[in-house]
């Protein structure tokens, strides 16, 4: 059971929370109610981790948005909707890119991540690593992405392998990403 939200370094606890985990069509996501002394918004994008009653982390989202409501002087309830953290991919844009070979040999999950990977640090100041696995060996053919986000195209490639693309933090800001496999993937 949940019991706190750790927003910023600190811990708070959590008066009421509802969240939809292992959402197949559309995002986890979760809404916690929590008040405390802060009268501004948590920001969007900012790491939330709910934690249970032993203290320890369960889950990571992003806050999504913050509704924030003054109880009386000096303290105030604030509403804050939470989503998955690869959700954060939706603020980047990569370069439009085709990957296919000139002999026309399709090319493994990872070489195609990594060319992201590489771009995604330069221009984005985003350190990013996928969890090994045969998954990222799997071959992709005729792969072309044309001004879409980059979780559109985890979720694309990440499809190619019967998988969800999911992620977190790590302590030290990296995003880890990995892949939910569905009920019939392939690992």
């Amino acid at each position: 059971m949940i019991e706190q939200v750790r927003l910023l370094g600190e811990s708070l606890d959590v008066e009421k929370i509802k969240y939809n985990q292992n959402a197949r069509e559309t995002r986890e996501n979760a809404q916690v109610a929590l008040s405390n002394s802060k009268s501004t918004r948590y920001e969007m994008y900012t790491v939330a981790e709910l934690i249970n009653s032993q203290g320890i982390k369960e889950y990571q989202y992003i806050v999504q948005a913050d509704e924030v409501i003054e109880l009386s002087d000096g303290y105030y309830q604030h509403t804050t909707s939470l989503i998955e953290t690869v959700a954060f991919l939706d603020t980047i844009t990569p370069a439009s890119r085709s990957f296919t070979t000139r002999t026309g040999d399709a090319l493994t999950l990872r070489k195609i991540l990594d060319v992201y990977i590489a771009e995604v640090r330069f221009y984005n100041d985003l350190s990013m690593v996928f969890e090994e696995g045969a998954w990222l060996d799997k071959l992709m053919t005729m792969k072309q992405y044309d001004g879409q986000s980059m979780s559109n195209i985890m979720a694309n490639l990440f499809n190619g392998v019967g998988a969800n693309p999911k992620a977190y933090f790590d302590d030290i800001g990296k995003m880890i990403v990995y892949p939910q496999f569905n009920s019939k993937g392939t690992t």
